[in-house]
């Protein structure tokens, strides 16, 4: 399983990878991780980054209100399956579950 975290240079990006990381590894999943920070690369997967750098109210903020896909996002296998919110363990570990 190949997982990909889309996100900025931001820590709760930093935090989303970590949390999908110690979930898969929990779950002994054989996986690899990695974070995609590129812009070019997250619009292959319609997911948009709209970050305000050098001040972060917090993503819900950010796009409240918004049908667009934006970071933090999941993709595997190159799946989009997550986007636009951080979720809670649960969601994490029944997407995972869905490509064991």
């Amino acid at each position: 399983m190949n997982i990909k975290i889309l996100g900025s240079k931001c820590a709760i990006s930093d935090e989303y990878l970590e949390a999908v990381d110690k979930i898969a590894s929990r779950m002994g999943l054989n996986y690899t991780i990695e974070k995609i920070e590129d812009e070019s690369l997250m619009e292959n997967y319609e997911v948009t980054v709209e970050c305000m750098y050098g001040y972060c109210p917090g993503c819900k903020f950010n796009h409240e209100g918004s049908t667009d896909k934006h970071a933090p996002a999941m993709v595997i296998d190159e799946e989009l399956v997550l986007h636009s919110e951080f979720p809670i363990d649960e969601v994490f570990e029944e997407v995972l579950n869905k490509f064991k």
